[in-house]
This record gives structure tokens, C-alpha cells and sequence, in this order.
């Protein structure tokens, strides 16, 4: 497999926040080194640093889950975001799954997790950077913030 195009998705399409840093630098980095670059992410507004660095763009416009007034529609959507899902889904159509890989930094504050159903869906590749502990710990720190110590439960338990 000979990469050409990599997908970078991150909630936020500002480099906000330590995950976003990173996001950005790499979408950066990728795009400097010859790569053609999508950024796509849940929430605007678009960062000048995209265009100006030949990375294609593509934001939802979105309230991330605090933001958004309407707490209802909030919840429900970082349950599982469908336009999210649908959306990467017709992106992912332009791309063939010879050439292209998806890096996922982000999800958990706008985009939720029916992202990886759209990768899996359309069959690409996918790396998962872990910024942090959700992909095992609903509240991302395996940590009891009740009783301010370390979690010692199973991670994804039904306790």
C-alpha cells in the first residue's frame, strides 16, 4: 500500500487543546511532506492554519457537546453523531482505500464514536491516536472523581 491521502479527524477544526496541538501539527507535518491532507472535524471555525498549509477542510459547524444549548440534542448527539457518520461516510467515497489511510485524534466532544462506524463501514485504514483514556474510560481519566482516587474497575464493566 502506497499512502497518498490521509484523512485527519479531530472534534475541534482549531488547534485547541493538547489533542488538537498535536492534531494540527501532524496534518502539518503530513501535508509539508507531500501528502494530500483532509482535516475533518465537528466543530468550526476553520483555522486559518489549514488553508494556508494546503489541507482540504471539511467542518460539520457544529456545537461540541457543552456548548450546545440545546443539552437534549447534545446527549443525544455524543451518543452518535448521524450527520457526523454520514458526512465522513460521502467523504470517504472520493477516496479509494488503496491509497488513503484515516487518523482519528479526536471524537469524543462533537463527532462520537459513529465515526468508526463509517471507517469500517467503507473499509479503510485507520489509526487511532489515544490523547487520552475514553476509548476505555467513559469519563477519559480512570479516575473517581466522587472519591478523588485512581478507578481500580475494569475498564468498559457494566459496574
Amino acid at each position: 500500500m502506497i499512502v497518498r491521502n490521509i484523512i485527519v479527524i479531530n472534534d475541534f477544526a482549531q488547534p485547541t487543546g493538547g489533542a488538537g496541538k498535536v492534531a494540527f501539527d501532524v496534518a502539518i507535518a503530513l501535508a509539508k511532506n507531500g501528502f494530500r491532507v483532509v482535516f475533518f472535524s465537528g466543530t468550526g471555525p476553520e483555522s486559518d492554519l489549514l488553508q494556508n498549509n494546503n489541507i482540504k477542510s471539511v467542518c460539520m459547524q457544529q456545537p461540541d457537546m457543552l456548548s450546545d444549548s440545546n443539552k437534549v440534542r447534545a446527549a443525544l448527539r455524543s451518543i452518535w453523531n448521524h450527520r457526523a457518520h454520514k458526512r465522513l461516510c460521502m467523504l470517504l467515497n472520493d477516496y479509494d482505500t488503496t491509497d488513503t489511510i484515516v487518523m482519528v485524534h479526536g471524537f469524543s466532544k462533537t463527532l462520537s464514536s459513529s465515526i468508526f462506524s463509517s471507517i469500517k463501514k467503507k473499509g479503510f485504514k485507520a489509526i487511532f491516536i489515544l490523547h487520552d483514556y475514553f476509548a476505555a474510560c467513559p469519563n477519559g481519566g480512570f479516575y473517581n472523581f466522587q472519591t478523588n482516587e485512581n478507578c481500580h474497575l475494569i475498564p468498559l464493566s457494566l459496574k
